[in-house]
């Protein structure tokens, strides 16, 4: 089973590839943010974070980026830089759950990185 698996997420990791290549020379926001979402569900959070940038370079007012940026960020434990995202997301669009939760999550962890 743990060999199918990883073949599995081989073969993911190279449909994601394919489809970062496949955006072409002229994505819209919205596609950077789509593929964004799906890297970070393979784990890629690095890659997740690029296209969040990317997305943000386009549209810096694009609530799901910011969004997105943060839960990246949140996932590498980089506490401050996924307030900041979260709290430019919440800004934008003070009604959008997943940013208050993502920003909620990142003061909870900071604050208990901070007192041990």
């Amino acid at each position: 089973p743990s060999i199918r698996l990883r073949d599995r997420l081989l073969a993911s990791v190279a449909s994601l590839e394919e489809q970062r290549a496949a955006l072409g020379d002229a994505p819209t926001t919205e596609e950077f943010v789509d593929l964004s979402l799906r890297f970070y569900r393979a784990g890629r959070f690095e890659d997740c974070l690029e296209l969040c940038r990317r997305a943000l370079d386009t549209d810096p007012t694009y609530v799901p980026a910011w969004n997105n940026a943060c839960a990246a960020l949140n996932a590498m434990q980089r506490w401050d830089e996924a307030i900041a995202a979260c709290e430019r997301a919440v800004a934008l669009d003070p009604s959008h759950e997943l940013a208050q939760n993502n920003l909620a999550w990142a003061l909870q962890q900071r604050a208990g990185v901070q007192t041990r």
